[in-house]
């Protein structure tokens, strides 16, 4: 193949046998040695092919059961920047610490007992950032093409499920948090030796977008957190303030199709989020389809819509519940004299673990989002230069009401980095204090 570049003509030869490598084997067709090399891994098998008569064959790979380390974007930001010297402008006394956690974590992913995936959080994160590209490198590295469902798809699984269970007075039954569902891709297949990624492109337009949103809310938590030093209540009040907010989507449904209206009318100019419905406007068509699905009539859906978000049942909503726990505990805190307001990024942190906690068994957290039954550091931790945490729901089935949390002060030499690991099946996040 041939092509022009700077007014020159340079002769590019694409040989397809490059992907073809070791360990080689003797062709079983051609009977060639050393020229049956590995083509292609898959997740439950892989491909063979002969470099001199193109032989092709399949072999199955035996079953994996991986652990799932979901690396928190604090992780991956540090990891990325001690190796890579040209986003680094000194030497941090944590550098040490950050390289052995990425090598400890590289092997295992390469010997196929660790998958890292990454999230919607990963990708907005590492786009408003200076160093956007070398954040992607480094969870699509460690990720393996897998990619976690987008936090509003795995709440609306649980309000279609919730809704229903509520309208036919099965609240109480356990819930069964399936974490495989939540994932784009083989959480326990073979990963393949290539990566194959798209460029973004141009996204100014997105950046400006999640950095105009995340201003405002950081504005919004500012206020709140003000109100929340000078009413003195208990965690208990806040908790269900905030888990009955959730209500608030009626009235942004409301606005929705309002607005469409004057659009339609010809009162105001069309935008680009006239075309797709907000997450608000989703969620009660989702409702309404969870109660069609237990024999709602049409006629009903509005009344019975309206009784279900002015219940309590909200507060025992897998995600609501979580969310407004760590919201409250925030709250309980301000209202005990903390001064410093939350950080920038802490709705995230609160989405993030509010979304994926049920599905998994532990999960670090920043220190800020820590509820209120562990809000006491274990003792030593002070002196401690490097902490990870992970927190971990220990009454699923009763409530999602109990989290605890325990701290790894080192990288372990071998994948078990907690207590009784056979309680953990996944660890999220590493945070360090």
């Amino acid at each position: 193949m041939h092509e022009d570049h700077d007014s020159q003509s340079r002769e590019f030869i694409f040989d397809p046998r490059v992907f073809i490598s070791p360990p080689y084997r003797q062709c079983p067709r051609c009977r060639a040695e050393g020229s049956f090399g590995v083509l292609s891994i898959q997740p439950w098998n892989y491909t063979r092919r002969c470099k001199g008569c193109w032989h092709s064959e399949s072999f199955p790979l035996p079953e994996l059961r991986k652990h799932v380390l979901y690396l928190d974007q604090f992780a991956i930001s540090n990891m990325m920047k001690v190796l890579n010297p040209n986003v680094r402008s000194r030497k941090r006394e944590d550098e040490d610490f950050w390289l052995e956690l990425f090598r400890f974590v590289d092997r295992l992913c390469k010997l196929q007992l660790l998958v890292c995936p990454d999230s919607e959080f990963h990708t907005e994160e590492s786009l408003v950032s200076p160093f956007p590209a070398p954040l992607k490198r480094m969870y699509e590295l460690l990720s393996g093409g897998v990619t976690l469902r987008r936090r509003h798809a795995i709440e609306l699984l649980q309000i279609h499920e919730h809704v229903q269970r509520w309208a036919t007075g099965r609240e109480s039954q356990t819930w069964q948090f399936d974490m495989r569902a939540t994932a784009y891709g083989e959480l326990d297949g073979w990963q393949d030796r290539l990566i194959i990624t798209t460029e973004w492109g141009d996204r100014h337009d997105w950046i400006n977008e999640i950095r105009q949103s995340r201003d405002s809310i950081h504005e919004g938590m500012l206020e709140v957190f003000a109100r929340w030093q000078n009413d003195r209540h208990d965690f208990w009040h806040w908790f269900r303030e905030e888990a009955r907010s959730y209500s608030t989507v009626l009235e942004l449904y409301k606005r929705y199709y309002e607005r469409l209206d004057d659009v339609n009318s010809g009162a105001v100019h069309p935008s680009f989020a006239d075309i797709i419905p907000p997450p608000a406007v989703i969620t009660v068509r989702t409702i309404h389809e969870a109660l069609m699905g237990v024999g709602v009539a049409v006629t009903e859906l509005w009344p019975v819509t309206v009784d279900y978000l002015a219940s309590d049942a909200v507060e025992r909503l897998p995600f609501s519940r979580i969310s407004a726990m760590l919201t409250a505990a925030i709250a309980r805190k301000a209202a005990a004299g903390q001064t410093r307001p939350p950080t920038r990024g802490i709705l995230n942190d609160i989405r993030l673990i509010s979304a994926y906690l049920p599905y998994l068994d532990s999960m670090g957290s920043p220190a800020q989002t820590h509820p209120p039954q562990e809000e006491t550091t274990p003792a030593g931790a002070a002196q401690r230069s490097h902490m990870v945490e992970c927190l971990r729901l220990t009454d699923k089935p009763t409530g999602l009401s109990v989290v605890s949390h325990c701290h790894l002060t080192r990288i372990p030499r071998r994948l078990s980095p907690f207590p009784d690991p056979s309680q953990y099946d996944i660890i999220i996040g590493a945070t360090v204090s």
